[in-house]
């Protein structure tokens, strides 16, 4: 595993994406062991670099698995095309109802509709709810994106751009994944629960009868405490007649007298 991590980070690759290939100093060419990661690497084309260690003298030919790398050399079925991802566009993206913020880059042959495509993967709204904008460094709206705009045709500052997704669909389905308001959640009553014999509540009532009791005297105080100032606030109300002089706002520093 240690040869693993140390020939990914020299190599630029994930510890499943290489295999590692111990031969002499002297030759570099007899094999003494070989640890293969996955069996379809066999059969892939891969590019071959070698880096030489200190320890031991050993020597690591290191083979990369080339296929849906980004930023690196590819090789196309038949072994002899090279392509390159050179002059790409590195792209920033953001989400306007999500907290998405994620880098990729792409051809500046794309076009908008295609690279709505390839961003419902990244933000999970459909294309057809889509609407791209391309923003500045400071996020303030430089234009829209089109169907049929290129990204070569943006006026871009390098090859650096920032992409804003603004979701336009009418029922903000997204929002499911952040507003938990929306989520329907189970509720019951006091009463319902009450009636239910294998709760916790009954097990405390059982088995911590002193404190519930404590809490149900509590309860019962501040049922009467209202229902007594309820009956005498019923009682002046019923005493004031339209037409009746009062005062608003007494014991304060700016009571206020007026008219019922």
């Amino acid at each position: 595993l240690k040869p693993n991590n140390y020939a990914g980070t020299i190599a630029g690759s994930t510890r499943t994406d290489i295999r590692l290939v111990l031969v002499q100093p002297q030759t570099r060419t007899d094999k003494l062991a070989t640890t293969t990661m996955e069996d379809d690497l066999k059969d892939m084309p891969v590019i071959e670099g070698v880096r030489e260690l200190n320890a031991a003298g050993a020597t690591f030919e290191v083979s990369k698995r080339m296929q849906n790398l980004q930023m690196h050399t590819a090789y196309s079925s038949d072994g002899k095309t090279k392509t390159t991802t050179t002059g790409w566009i590195r792209t920033t993206i953001t989400h306007s109802l999500l907290g998405v913020r994620a880098e990729k880059i792409y051809d500046p042959n794309t076009t908008g509709e295609k690279l709505k495509e390839k961003l419902h993967l990244i933000v999970g709204t459909k294309p057809a709810y889509m609407k791209l904008e391309l923003r500045g460094k400071d996020n303030a709206k430089i234009c829209d994106i089109g169907d049929d705009t290129k990204l070569s045709q943006l006026p871009l500052k390098g090859n650096v751009a920032h992409v804003h997704v603004v979701d336009v669909d009418p029922q903000k389905s997204m929002l499911e994944f952040t507003d938990v308001s929306r989520v329907k959640k189970y509720e019951i009553s006091d009463e319902e629960y009450d009636k239910r014999k294998n709760s916790f509540r009954t097990w405390a009532k059982q088995n911590l009868k002193g404190h519930y009791e404590k809490k149900e005297q509590e309860k019962q105080n501040k049922i009467e405490q209202e229902n007594k100032i309820n009956a005498e606030e019923k009682k002046i109300a019923g005493d004031i007649k339209v037409g009746d002089r009062c005062q608003l706002g007494s014991g304060t520093e700016f009571p206020r007298t007026g008219e019922v």
